[in-house]
């Protein structure tokens, strides 16, 4: 994949940090999150700075940390809440990198948000407040991204390829969105496949080796005799 930016965009606990992560280590080039860098600047948490100071003065260091992370090449993964502020909606939009929101339907992404009391949103919301506040997002990421990623019921190696394969249709302006959008699904199945030839020839030997251990056994039983 050629040098360039990918930003990472979608509704909190779809996996930015880990795809993000995974694809960066893939591919050689850097990684940023831009919580971690809010933590790291602040010396606290996202969280903590919720508690502190509220989610006024948390967004706008999460500008200026999106801004910075713009600069660079490589990945950023971003903060589930980074398209609140139309003002990081104009940085996305005049920035060279390609917006690529992973989409994950809220039903999959309830079992891993309701445990997890360490997001201010999840603490302080009812699992109604946060489908209302996911169909909102939803809607925002789906109009500033370039690229849109099913993550459901992948695994984040499926994922990562797809946003390769996305990513660099979409630099060279080659194809459409909708026909970017097939292809990933052709990928997707072309890897479904490629993992059931692989468990197919798995079973075959299995199969093998159980003949060959029925032929020695009965060997053992004609020379027993």
């Amino acid at each position: 994949m050629a040098t360039q930016t990918i930003v990472l965009i979608g509704f909190m606990g779809v996996g930015k940090t880990s795809i993000g992560t995974f694809l960066a280590r893939k591919t050689k080039v850097n990684f940023c999150d831009t919580d971690r860098m809010i933590t790291k600047s602040q010396a606290a948490t996202p969280q903590e700075i919720f508690q502190t100071h509220g989610e006024v003065y948390f967004r706008q260091v999460e500008s200026k940390v999106l801004a910075q992370a713009l600069t660079q090449h490589g990945i950023i993964s971003t903060g589930g809440g980074i398209v609140e502020l139309k003002y990081n909606l104009q940085l996305l939009r005049q920035s060279k990198a390609t917006i690529v929101y992973l989409y994950g339907d809220l039903s999959h992404l309830m079992p891993r948000l309701l445990p997890n009391h360490k997001r201010p949103l999840i603490e302080h919301n009812s699992s109604r407040d946060l489908f209302e506040l996911w169909q909102r997002r939803d809607k925002i990421y789906r109009s500033i991204a370039d690229l849109i990623i099913d993550t459901t019921g992948k695994r984040n190696n499926v994922i990562a390829a797809e946003i390769k394969l996305g990513a660099a249709l979409w630099q060279r302006h080659e194809l459409s969105q909708k026909e970017i959008a097939i292809s990933s699904q052709i990928l997707s199945l072309e890897r479904k496949i490629a993992n059931l030839n692989h468990q197919k020839q798995i079973l075959n030997q299995n199969l093998i080796n159980h003949r060959y251990i029925d032929v020695i056994n009965r060997g053992f039983k004609r020379g027993s005799r």
